[in-house]
């Protein structure tokens, strides 16, 4: 009986689990499809530093980015909270060279890669708004 009741809780337990991990999922990709991009002209961004973080359940991004003569010239983690840091190096180094948040995703990283993406919307963003 005592065995029984053991499995019970057992099973009780990862089913629990099960279920906790299909919300933050489900979670996380409502917040991930919900992430927009507002188009931005470089020519419209002045000179500076500006900050933008975007949050999801399961990734955390906050940047820095330096603008120079209308470009991006650099792009710094101020907060990465994913576990895809190579992928993280590479998306915003193809933004800077580029100029733009417009840059293909890195393959298995789509979701780390397009959190860093919206981040760097939000701050050449408020450059633009200030």
């Amino acid at each position: 009986m005592e065995e029984k009741k053991q499995m019970g809780i057992i099973f009780s337990s990862l089913a629990l689990l099960i279920v906790i991990m299909i919300i933050i999922w489900v979670t996380f990709q409502i917040q991930y499809t919900s992430l927009n991009y507002t188009p931005v002209d470089m020519a419209d961004v002045p000179d500076g530093v500006y900050t933008g973080r975007t949050e999801t359940i399961l990734l955390t991004v906050e940047v820095e980015v330096e603008v120079n003569d209308h470009k991006m010239t650099g792009i710094e983690f101020l907060e990465h909270e994913t576990t895809y840091e190579e992928a993280g190096n590479h998306i915003k180094n193809m933004m800077v060279k580029e100029n733009t948040i417009d840059v293909d995703t890195v393959s298995s990283a789509t979701a780390s890669t397009n959190v860093i993406k919206s981040a760097v919307n939000k701050a050449l963003l408020s450059a633009v708004e200030e």
